[in-house]
């Protein structure tokens, strides 16, 4: 099955070849477990989101068999990153140079190749002297009807508990 969570723990796990300089995380579940990147520059992966089209634009997808419906899925990841510096070795802009470079081509399972959209400015946290820039990469990935044996989720299979204990 497709997750979202798969496909950042997988960014992850290879934007952690990145070396020790730098903390790679993927965005927080709950704020207690977000803290600021005061010693190492870090990077943050997450899923943004979606579009269901054949094409990467807003529209319908065109539909023009009786069968099961397959549409593709592109998803949106934004990794950004933040840094005390701008320019240098340990500057945002070369922790980008590497992301892109460690990301570009890259092919998590079950989607294709990841694609830079765009790369920019976020914020300047002058309290904190925080540069933050994100970069988004586009990957794409198919959804297909479940199997009729398999069960459907119900609300009494969700648990919003965010400490895993309901």
């Amino acid at each position: 099955m497709v997750t979202y969570d798969a496909l950042e723990d997988e960014i992850v796990g290879r934007l952690s070849g990145l070396g020790s300089a730098v903390e790679v995380e993927a965005l927080p579940d709950t704020p207690a477990k977000f803290q600021r990147p005061y010693i190492k520059p870090r990077i943050t992966v997450a899923y943004r989101s979606s579009e269901f089209s054949r094409e990467v634009v807003r529209g319908t997808p065109q539909q023009l068999s009786t069968g099961p419906s397959v549409q593709n899925e592109f998803a949106s990841v934004e990794v950004v990153i933040q840094a005390r510096i701008l320019r240098g070795a340990a500057g945002v802009h070369a922790i980008k140079a590497a992301v892109v470079q460690w990301l570009f081509n890259f092919t998590p399972t079950h989607w294709s190749r990841l694609t830079l959209e765009s790369y920019k400015f976020v914020d300047h946290d002058k309290d904190a002297g925080l540069f933050s820039y994100s970069a988004t990469f586009i990957t794409q990935t198919m959804v297909v009807p479940i199997d009729d044996a398999d069960p459907l989720p119900t609300l009494n299979d969700v648990n919003f508990n965010v400490d895993g204990n309901g």
